[in-house]
C-alpha cells in the first residue's frame, strides 16, 4: 500500500494525467509503480487508515444494524400482536416523524455541544429502548400503544443525533480523506440495511424477539465503546447564532430557486414512500402471501439492503461516465417496474429477486440525487439543503408506510403495492416529458468540471 506522499504520473509527465491515459502512482525518489488497481482499491479505504475514523465507523456498522434489527422486529411482534398490517406501518410512522421533527434540534445541539457527546447521550437512550423492548416482548401480548411509544422515543433519538453524527466525520479525518469518509458512512448505512433484518432473522428463528431486542442492544453497547475511544478534532469556527427555523428558512429559499434541488428532495421523497415501507410489508407478504413465517419476512427485509450495497457497487463501475439525469431516469423506470413485478411474485424466491432490484435502484435514485444536492448548493448552504434531503427522505418512509400497510388491510397487500409501483411509473413519466429530470445535470454552483453520477469529476468532453 502506498503513503500520502506518492507522486501520480502519466504518459505526459508528472501530476498532469489526461482522459484516457493510465496514471500510475510512483513512490518518492522512484522504485516499482503502484498498478491503478491497487491505487484505486486504497483510495477506496484511505479514511479507514485514520485510528479515529476506523473505530467510528465499526461503532456506526454495529448501531445501525442495531436500528435495522428493530425495524424488522417491532413490526412483526406489532402484527403478530394485533394481526392487522396497518400497525406494522404505524411502527414506521412513530419512528420516522419524530426522527424527522428532531433534526432541527439536533443542528442547535451539535453546534452548541460537543458532537461526541450529543451522539453518547443518543446512542445511550437507544440502549434504554431496546432494553426496554425486550421487557415488553416478554409479555403474552404486547401493548401495541406502549410499543409504538418506544419505537417513537427510538426515532426522536436518532434525529436528533443525525446532523451530529454527520457533522462529527470531519473531526474524526484529514480533510483530503473527508469524501472517502461521507461515502464510507453511506456504505455502512447500506450494509447495516442488510445485515440487520438477516441477523435479527437468524436471532428471531432461534430464540424468538426478546433475544432479539437484546442483540440490539448490546450493538448499541458496542457503538457507545467505540466513542469512549474516539478523540475528535475541535471543531473550527463559532458556533452559529441562528435558530434552527431561521437556517432551515434560508435552505428552502434557495432550494425554491435551483429546479435541480427541488427536484432531488422530491425524488428522495418518493422513493423512501415507494421502496422503503418494504421492510414493514416484508411481516405481511411472508405471513399472507408467501405462508413463509418468521424466516421469509428477514429474508425480503434483507433483500432492500443487499440490493442497496450491489447498486452502489455497480452505479461505482458503470455511472462514472452517464448523466445524473440519464442514470435517474433508468433507475426509477426500473424501480417502478421491480415494485410491480413484487405484487405479482407468485413465490418467496421471486419476492425476493424483486425486493434486490428494488433496493438496487433505489440505492441509484437516491445517490444521484444526493449528489445533485452535494453539486448544486453552495458551500454556505450545502447543510440546510441536505437537511432538507434527509428530511423528505425521513418523512417519505412513514407515509408509504402507513399508507400502504392501511391499503394492505384494505385491498390486500399485492394491489397496494402495485397501486405505488404504478404511481412511481406515472410520476417518471410526467418527469420525462416536461424535461424536468434534465435539471439534475443543472450547473454546479461553484466553477468546476461537471460531475457525473457516482459524484466524482468528469473531464468535459
Amino acid at each position: 500500500m502506498t503513503d500520502d506522499r506518492t507522486t501520480r504520473t502519466d504518459a505526459t509527465g508528472p501530476g498532469s494525467a489526461q482522459p484516457g491515459s493510465e496514471a500510475v502512482l510512483v513512490p518518492p525518489g522512484g522504485g516499482v509503480p503502484t498498478p491503478p488497481q491497487r491505487v484505486r482499491w486504497a483510495g477506496a479505504v484511505a479514511a479507514l487508515r485514520c485510528r479515529e475514523f476506523r473505530a467510528f465507523w465499526v461503532g456506526a456498522v454495529c448501531a445501525s444494524t442495531a436500528t435495522w434489527m428493530l425495524n424488522l422486529t417491532v413490526p412483526l411482534l406489532l402484527y403478530q400482536a394485533t394481526g392487522r398490517a396497518v400497525w406494522a406501518g404505524l411502527g414506521a410512522f412513530a419512528q420516522f416523524i419524530p426522527a424527522m421533527l428532531g433534526s432541527p434540534v439536533g443542528g442547535l445541539l451539535a453546534d452548541r455541544y460537543p458532537r461526541r457527546t450529543v451522539l453518547a447521550t443518543t446512542q445511550l437512550i437507544a440502549l434504554l429502548v431496546a432494553l426496554l423492548l425486550a421487557l415488553l416482548s416478554r409479555a403474552e401480548t404486547p401493548p401495541p400503544a406502549t410499543l409504538l411509544a418506544l419505537v417513537a422515543l427510538a426515532g426522536a433519538a436518532n434525529g436528533v443525533q443525525t446532523p451530529a453524527w454527520q457533522s462529527l466525520i470531519p473531526q474524526l479525518v484529514p480533510a483530503r480523506h473527508l469524501l472517502n469518509a461521507i461515502a464510507l458512512n453511506s456504505m455502512q448505512a447500506n450494509l447495516a440495511r442488510a445485515l440487520g433484518p438477516v441477523l435479527a432473522t437468524a436471532v428471531l428463528v432461534r430464540a424468538g424477539s426478546t433475544a432479539a431486542f437484546l442483540a440490539a442492544a448490546g450493538a448499541n453497547v458496542l457503538m457507545l465503546l467505540a466513542l469512549a475511544t474516539v478523540r475528535p478534532r475541535p471543531a473550527r469556527g463559532p458556533a452559529s447564532r441562528q435558530s434552527a427555523l431561521a437556517r432551515l428558512g434560508g435552505g428552502v429559499r434557495y432550494t425554491r430557486r435551483v429546479p435541480g434541488l427541488l427536484i432531488a428532495v422530491l425524488l428522495a421523497g418518493c422513493v423512501s414512500f415507494v421502496g422503503t415501507p418494504i421492510v414493514q410489508l416484508a411481516a405481511v407478504f411472508a405471513t399472507d402471501v408467501y405462508h413463509a413465517g418468521t424466516a421469509g419476512a428477514g429474508l425480503l427485509a434483507s433483500g432492500l439492503g443487499t440490493g442497496a450495497v450491489l447498486g452502489g457497487v455497480l452505479l461505482s463501475v458503470y455511472g462514472t461516465d452517464r448523466r445524473r439525469s440519464e442514470v435517474t431516469a433508468m433507475a426509477l423506470t426500473a424501480h417502478g417496474l421491480a415494485t410491480i413485478a413484487l405484487a405479482a411474485a407468485p413465490a418467496l424466491w421471486a419476492g425476493f429477486a424483486a425486493v434486490l432490484l428494488v433496493g438496487v435502484n433505489y440505492l441509484a435514485v437516491l445517490s444521484t440525487a444526493h449528489v445533485t444536492v452535494q453539486v448544486l448548493s453552495p458551500d454556505s448552504l450545502r447543510g440546510r439543503v441536505s437537511s432538507l434531503y434527509w428530511m423528505a427522505f425521513a418523512g417519505g418512509y412513514p407515509a408509504g408506510a402507513l399508507l400502504q400497510s392501511w391499503l394492505a388491510d384494505l385491498i390486500g397487500v399485492r394491489w397496494a403495492v402495485a397501486l405505488t409501483g404504478v404511481g412511481l411509473s406515472l410520476l417518471v413519466a410526467s418527469l420525462r416529458r416536461r424535461r424536468l429530470l434534465d435539471t439534475l445535470d443543472g450547473p454546479p454552483s461553484k466553477e468546476g468540471p461537471p460531475v457525473n453520477a457516482s459524484g466524482s469529476k468528469r473531464a468535459p468532453s
